[in-house]
């Protein structure tokens, strides 16, 4: 698959290209329909027939339209977004064809239930009269013909765009069209084997349901429509408080046949975050998190899972690569809370507070702190009660020490040894501090200092 979709370019006949900036795209049934926008022209709806590209649109989606009805019920994907990508790849200029223009195309290239299916989706920019009148002109050739079946499909397909649609529901009604209405009345397998679309939309307007959803991702797989099969995952996972594992397998695999592993790890990450707690799921969540470099996210999943890989969690705070200024320290605190007697959440505070106190204050992290019972609590207690104390800056230092926090504990050490001019310890400190912050010349000169009283006081 080519690089993220930011832009796709459009043009009418005969006029240069315009860029529009790709905003989201709705999955509704068989279309899809990306929203995006010129700084200048405004908002276009770039309208999509499974894959085929059909036609742009300025315009702004009318109240109950089939438009309007996309975004409100349909899978709306954000960008950037992988399906996004695969829909523009490769990238290439989308030709604006007038209505007029798109059905003479689409009647030589499609059927004319899909033709009428189409036509019904524009009913933002199209009235529902010619919408009618052309579904009329495919339904009396089919009556002509003889072919009562395929006639009484245009009705059916008119009125699942247009429940409304007087002239559809009379003639579907007629005692001409009864036998082919059985299948509809009838179960599932008979009404998908006469009508394919219809079975499609119904099942999508049930897809929350377990037998449509499962018939739904059935048919789209023996169509290969892998996308529309993704986007109703998404979907489900964004909306099922608890997804079932076979869903998820069925999930993954689709995912490892079309996606790399960064665009697995943006999938899995927007829809199934709050979902996927345990087992495989988390594990391929954690996985494509990091190898996407996504640490925070990975430690994250981690902290929200309710059988936590402590070993793994230490090894992630302990990366170098680990930017802590990303990391949730609200989900942190609460997990630390949480797991407050497990001995391995004292070795993690010991990795993340040093990290805090590199882009928060002490105050700060103090007050993040106060909440968990730990050693590093009762210490930053101590230290809090240390600031101003001059009979306490020996222990402030050790303590600023331990959180590397070198530079405090300098200070404070020096102050030591004005009070007490005569201790060893704050030259000692001092010494010790100044060779782990690698400063080597001046660990020697405290060094030297220390020998010095050392000899002073054997004499």
């Amino acid at each position: 698959m080519s690089g993220h979709t930011e832009y796709a370019s459009v043009a009418q006949s005969g006029e240069k290209p315009v860029k529009l900036l790709v905003k989201r795209l709705a999955f509704y049934n068989r279309m899809r329909i990306a929203e995006a926008v010129h700084p200048e022209k405004g908002t276009y709806y770039l309208f999509f027939y499974q894959n085929q590209f059909l036609t742009g649109k300025q315009t702004t989606p009318k109240k109950g339209s089939m438009l309007s009805r996309a975004f409100r019920k349909g899978t709306v994907l954000d960008a950037p977004h992988p399906l996004i990508d695969a829909l523009f790849s490769p990238p290439q200029v989308l030709q604006l064809k007038t209505v007029t223009q798109l059905f003479k195309a689409i009647s030589k290239q499609l059927s004319p239930q899909e033709t009428v299916y189409i036509l019904s989706q524009f009913d933002s920019f199209i009235s529902k009269e010619k919408i009618t009148e052309a579904a009329k002109s495919f339904f009396f050739h089919y009556r002509r013909s003889g072919q009562f079946r395929m006639a009484h499909q245009v009705l059916i397909t008119l009125l699942d765009a247009d429940p409304k649609n007087q002239w559809a529901h009379d003639l579907s009604q007629h005692m001409d069209y009864l036998k082919y209405r059985k299948p509809y009345e009838g179960g599932y397998p008979e009404m998908k084997a006469a009508d394919p679309l219809h079975a499609e939309v119904l099942s999508r307007k049930k897809k929350n349901t377990e037998p449509s959803f499962k018939r739904l991702q059935k048919l789209l797989a023996e169509q290969n429509r892998w996308m529309d099969q993704t986007a109703l995952y998404i979907h489900y996972f964004k909306k099922e408080e608890d997804p079932s594992p076979e869903y998820y397998e069925a999930f993954a695999n689709l995912l490892s046949a079309h996606f790399s592993d960064r665009e697995r790890a943006i999938i899995l990450w927007d829809s199934c975050k709050d979902q996927l707690k345990e087992g495989r799921a988390k594990q391929d969540l954690i996985d494509a998190l990091l190898s996407d470099h996504r640490l925070e996210d990975a430690v994250s999943v981690l902290i929200g899972s309710e059988n936590c890989d402590s070993a793994k969690l230490l090894s992630l705070l302990s990366s170098p690569d680990m930017d802590y200024k990303k990391l949730d320290e609200e989900k942190l605190q609460s997990f630390f809370i949480a797991r407050q007697k497990e001995e391995a959440c004292g070795q993690m505070l010991g990795i993340i507070v040093p990290n805090m106190l590199k882009h928060r204050d002490f105050t700060s992290v103090l007050n993040w702190l106060l909440p968990i019972p730990s050693l590093m609590t009762e210490n930053f207690k101590k230290m809090a009660a240390y600031q101003d104390d001059p009979e306490q800056q020996l222990e402030l230092g050790r303590l600023y020490h331990e959180l590397k926090q070198y530079q405090k504990a300098i200070d404070c050490f020096s102050w030591e040894m004005e009070l007490n001019p005569s201790s060893p310890e704050p030259v000692q400190c001092l010494s010790k501090t100044y060779q782990e912050m690698g400063m080597a010349h001046e660990a020697k000169a405290y060094m030297s200092i220390l020998h010095t009283m050392q000899k002073a006081s054997s004499s």
